[in-house]
């Protein structure tokens, strides 16, 4: 690791370990908002950006220990996913296909911690399924009528604009959908807020309407009907950093387990030197390293394909990111409460993070989505 990166770390550990968590892990919503202000004046939402749109210019494997250090730090909560959200699936879009008037105008802010950021796409009957969705985007002349009821949108409200994925009216199939970048003083747009019953701690998303919304075309993402191909982009890259907080925070959890276990007594000896527990920490450790490693490769992929002509990320790695590191996690939570037994039950910490794990399963698409991907890449499913 380079030095530089090392500091850098140690800031963000520092960030994280100053953040005033409740019981399960969670922040108020105030905190949570000091705590977005001071990641940005750290440099972390900019990290992998470009320093003319007020980033740092680091490499996606320096974007990851930093991410890693945040984690380990603060665990995988409601700061972690919408960093993750805001940075994998609103910027690096924003980044590669926006106008030089939309990166100037929203990436700096982003980056610096100024504003937040949301993307907007899933429907109740249309998830993993984008090109079922209902909202619609009606071309009239030089702007567009837009109609669309979104839901599970990452911090929805405390988000300043968002990206909205549309179809375009009178289109069917991959040529259909468009992407906007809409702020939250459009005519029209509203959000209502929910916490989830099983996720980050803290989490708060929400629903975003948008009724009769008239947006010009200067706020389209990309081309007409190049909705699509934006959506997979970022969804790739989301696929192979969202987890990077969680892979610090499995980290956390094994040295906590294995403190307990040396420490808990049973028949007069440490429970540590029972094979059974002994075999457990052995699995998670082992987790671990794995996770970590995958990461990191899929990371040194992308900035090896970067060198060699800009080639887009390959979502089959990035799929096989998400889908492992969600499976370890969830894994790690579950060794984590049989060592520690009753306490384990009762750790409102451990148990918000076994709910955290779980639901990343289901984040940036289904682990069975995941799967499809990965098999498609092989040859296997058409």
């Amino acid at each position: 690791m380079r030095p530089a990166v090392e500091q850098f770390a140690a800031r963000t550990a520092a960030v994280a370990a100053g953040l005033k968590l409740d019981q399960a892990g969670g922040l108020s919503p105030s905190r949570f908002l000091q705590a977005w202000k001071a990641l940005g004046r750290l440099g972390l939402l900019g990290l992998p950006f470009p320093a003319k749109f007020g980033g740092s210019g680091r490499s996606l494997s320096e974007t990851a220990i930093a991410l890693e250090s945040l984690g380990r730090h603060a665990g995988f909560n409601c700061l972690a996913l919408s960093v993750g959200a805001q940075m994998w699936a609103v910027q690096t879009p924003l980044l590669k296909f926006g106008s030089p008037e939309q990166k100037r105008r929203f990436l700096a802010p982003l980056c610096r911690g100024r504003a937040r950021a949301a993307p907007a796409v899933t429907e109740k009957e249309a998830g993993s399924d984008v090109l079922g969705m209902k909202g619609m985007a009606e071309r009239r002349g030089a702007s567009y009528l837009v109609n669309a009821q979104k839901s599970c949108v990452t911090h929805a409200p405390l988000a300043d604009f968002f990206l909205v994925w549309v179809r375009l009216a009178g289109r069917q199939g991959p040529m259909s959908l468009d992407c906007f970048v809409v702020p939250r003083n459009t005519r029209g747009l509203t959000t209502a807020a929910f916490r989830w019953e099983m996720g980050p701690a803290g989490a708060v998303s929400g629903t975003v309407s948008l009724k009769d919304c008239v947006l010009p075309a200067s706020a389209r993402l990309g081309r007409e009907c190049q909705g699509l191909t934006v959506f997979l982009y970022a969804m790739a890259q989301e696929r192979r950093l969202i987890l990077a907080p969680a892979v610090g925070a499995m980290e956390r959890r094994l040295e906590e387990t294995a403190q307990f276990a040396r420490k808990r007594q049973q028949s007069g000896r440490p429970i540590a030197s029972f094979q059974a527990v002994a075999h457990r920490l052995a699995d998670m450790k082992i987790r671990l390293e794995a996770s970590r490693a995958l990461l990191r490769q899929a990371c040194l992929e992308h900035e090896d394909a970067f060198e060699a002509g800009g080639r887009e990320p390959d979502d089959g790695r990035c799929a096989a990111v998400k889908a492992f590191l969600s499976e370890s996690w969830v894994a790690n939570c579950l060794d984590a409460v049989e060592i520690r037994g009753a306490a384990g039950c009762l750790d409102a910490g451990l148990r918000a993070e076994l709910g955290a794990a779980l639901s990343s399963r289901l984040m940036s698409g289904t682990n069975d989505i995941q799967k499809n991907l990965i098999a498609q890449r092989l040859g296997h499913v058409h």
